[in-house]
């Protein structure tokens, strides 16, 4: 016997159908993308600050270890027209002429012999007239008034070093010398007195300066140097 569908029931047979498609097409959520994360405008989310670094404080360079050049003077040699300061090894670290002034001869002689001299006025009655005296242990500088530039200073010596500065002629003549050994280093006897052998004639005429030299009779020793020593005529 053949069933007879209602037109009711073929239509809630087509609704039915239809459902079921919509449902196997509808797109699985779970394999949705993402929503996009929101970021909040709070204050944990400012612009940070740039970072501050220290400027290092420069280190100090240090000082420089002394040269050669920086030598300590082991003489003072004396001359007819000024002085030389010599080191080691015979090197002149200095040399001095007394017409240069006596502001350079006294720092000269300060720095040679560790340390500045005693400063006297002397008047009219002094032994070379007025000046001034500066005085080491043992080595007299006289800067004398009214005198020619080649003239204007005197040089005593009575020892035969200032502290550990030896004190002597270019020659090699100094206090304490004998007089055998001081002859044999050159030592001239001349009309005016004893000089060093080591002349220089300025510009007079017939005038040579030496370095002169005292000695002792009884014992027949150097007791004196003094520069610059003139000696008029020929020897």
């Amino acid at each position: 016997m053949r069933t007879r569908l209602s037109s009711a029931g073929i239509l809630s047979a087509i609704a039915l159908v239809l459902a079921l498609a919509l449902v196997a097409c509808a797109p699985d959520l779970s394999e949705a993308e993402p929503s996009p994360t929101r970021t909040t405008t709070g204050a944990a989310s400012a612009t940070p600050r740039p970072t501050v670094t220290p400027t290092p404080t420069p280190t100090p360079a240090p000082a420089p270890a002394p040269s050669a050049s920086a030598a300590v003077a082991t003489d003072v040699v004396l001359r007819p027209t000024g002085f030389q300061v010599v080191g080691d090894s015979n090197a002149v670290l200095l040399e001095q002429p007394w017409t240069a002034g006596i502001e350079l001869a006294v720092g000269a002689l300060t720095g040679a012999f560790a340390g500045p001299p005693e400063r006297i006025s002397v008047d009219d009655r002094g032994p070379y007239g007025r000046g001034t005296l500066y005085r080491w242990a043992g080595f007299e500088l006289w800067a004398l008034d009214g005198r020619p530039p080649e003239s204007a200073f005197r040089v005593e010596v009575s020892a035969p070093q200032v502290g550990p500065v030896a004190v002597r002629s270019v020659e090699g003549i100094a206090v304490g010398t004998s007089l055998t050994a001081a002859y044999q280093l050159g030592l001239l006897r001349t009309g005016d007195g004893l000089t060093a052998t080591d002349p220089t004639d300025p510009a007079t005429p017939d005038v040579s300066l030496y370095v002169g030299v005292a000695v002792d009779p009884s014992t027949e020793t150097v007791v004196r140097l003094y520069s610059p020593h003139t000696y008029v005529g020929n020897l």
